[in-house]
């Protein structure tokens, strides 16, 4: 997807997680261990609310929404999805690495766009986004060491 506004840069995340929670439901499916597919499980239900967030930003209009980046930047992350997988026998330790890799692709993706911005407004929606954004893998990141305590 290409991102010319803070608009589209919103819609990519939402989409984006969306593949996400398709994705864990695909390797849970596959998966041996029932402890690895109740964290894939969890994944699919965290990345759904997280797309849904994202949702709603866009329903709530702010004037940085249409701010135009200063060059267009792509990125194929829902195509990369495709080729995806992990072994049938995969730790939670497995599929914790994979999350945070994956999630770590979007959180650059927000951060290749904070020098483009063209003006003030747009660059703090992206830094209180990309701080949202951070928090929320932190909560994730808490939560499935919980899962691995049990």
């Amino acid at each position: 997807m290409r991102f010319k506004t803070v608009r589209d840069l919103i819609d990519h995340l939402a989409e984006s997680h969306f593949a996400l929670s398709k994705l864990y439901q695909r390797l849970a499916s596959n998966a041996d261990a029932e402890r690895t597919r109740m964290m894939l499980h969890y994944l699919v239900d965290h990345e759904q609310k997280v797309a849904d967030d994202y949702r709603d930003y866009l329903k709530h209009p702010h004037s940085a929404f249409d701010t135009w980046f200063d060059k267009a930047v792509d990125s194929d992350f829902i195509k990369q999805l495709t080729y995806v997988d992990i072994k049938a026998n995969a730790s939670l330790d497995d599929v914790l690495s994979l999350a945070l890799e994956l999630d770590n692709k979007l959180l650059a993706d927000i951060e290749a766009l904070l020098p483009l911005c063209p003006g003030q407004e747009s660059r703090q929606y992206l830094e209180g986004l990309l701080s949202s954004a951070k928090n929320i893998q932190q909560r994730f990141v808490h939560q499935t060491m919980r899962m691995q305590d049990l």
